[in-house]
């Protein structure tokens, strides 16, 4: 993934719950990589981690606020997922049908770092994972502004209070989000807030959508609304899943391709056209 989104110019923003460690994607990349933290209940171990993706030159980082608990996620229940992996006849079954993603993915995974692990936690938890804090307070915030001096985000912002209070508390950038609607149920889509969120604070700091992006005209979307950016997940992972790097690749071509398309097709020349102007809202 990090060596498709340097194909194309775009980061990559790794996660703290990534298989991969950051120092193996940083050598990937041809940029410095983005990181996505989780703060944990440890806050010295928190602190650590921080000094650790800073030694291998990340400049952007990502600050997850929208996960105080695990969400109810009724899939991975249903399919027997999570960490520890707990073997069951279904998986077991399913590994068996895929030869080839069983050698090339799970058996790299065995190979060259002993299994299945989450390699950003700490010494003794790499195979468990650990909950995102209920305790996360602004003041936490404060205290990572101070410790880190790069530029710093905040993902999982979906109210323009919050969106004002991140601007007061110095940080760089907000990530409107609902976590890919995958934590809290029924929760606003981010495109929903957006357009509030942006005309309140949009000249005062950075403004990226996540969520729901699965086709150009859904970036141009979030750029007429307001939004400086967009992060896209799912469709370059199934490009992964299906076709390793040149999947990837190929999935963020195509975000662009149709990009470009939607744009000629609403009469903007430039991304500079592209606002409200160009969208027809339903008021019913």
């Amino acid at each position: 993934m990090a060596r498709a989104a340097s194909r194309v110019g775009v980061p990559v923003c790794v996660s703290t719950m990534s298989v991969a460690p950051i120092e193996d994607i940083a050598a990937a990349s041809t940029s410095p990589p983005w990181f996505q933290l989780y703060v944990w209940d440890d806050r010295e171990a928190t602190y650590g981690l921080i000094n650790r993706v800073k030694s291998v030159g990340v400049e952007v980082l990502v600050v997850t606020v929208d996960g105080p608990v695990n969400g109810n996620r009724e899939y991975n229940i249903r399919n027997g997922f999570g960490f520890p992996f707990q073997p069951s006849a279904k998986a077991l079954l399913d590994i068996a049908r895929h030869p080839s993603w069983t050698i090339s993915v799970l058996g790299r995974q065995v190979v060259y770092r002993k299994g299945i692990a989450l390699p950003h936690f700490p010494e003794g938890r790499q195979r468990g994972a650990i909950c995102t804090t209920a305790s996360l307070t602004w003041d936490d915030i404060r205290t990572l502004r101070g410790l880190w001096r790069g530029k710093l985000l905040l993902k999982g912002i979906l109210h323009p209070a919050d969106a004002q209070f991140a601007r007061k508390v110095g940080v760089d950038g907000i990530i409107v989000s609902n976590h890919g609607a995958r934590n809290l149920d029924s929760a606003p889509s981010p495109l929903e807030m957006l357009p509030t969120i942006a005309n309140e604070n949009g000249d005062e700091i950075a403004i990226l959508l996540d969520s729901g992006i699965r086709r150009g005209s859904d970036i141009f979307k979030a750029l007429a609304c307001g939004a400086h950016g967009v992060m896209v997940g799912r469709a370059p992972l199934w490009g992964l899943a299906a076709g390793g790097e040149q999947g990837a690749y190929d999935i963020l071509c195509l975000l662009l391709r149709e990009l470009d398309r939607t744009m000629g097709h609403a009469g903007c020349c430039d991304l500079n056209d592209v606002d409200q102007s160009r969208l027809v809202f339903d008021d019913t």
